[in-house]
């Protein structure tokens, strides 16, 4: 999925969130990693929803060892 270009990652849903706000929230730990490595991604990583939480935020709260670490 990270590849098809259909596919517009930017969008944010009412709260801000992006998709990788959910993948962290989420755990999915195989998929964040890849994100992380992706420098299409980049400028997301530290994106603040309305709650001013970062994605990082969302890994932390979620107590996934590995996507919060």
């Amino acid at each position: 999925l990270l590849n098809n270009p259909k596919i517009n990652f930017k969008l944010k849903e009412r709260n801000n969130k992006t998709f990788f706000h959910f993948l962290c929230e989420k755990g999915s730990s195989n998929i964040v990693e890849k994100v992380l490595n992706d420098k299409r991604f980049e400028d997301m990583l530290n994106e603040k929803d309305n709650y001013r939480r970062t994605p990082f935020h969302y890994a932390c709260l979620n107590k996934d060892e590995k996507v919060g670490m």
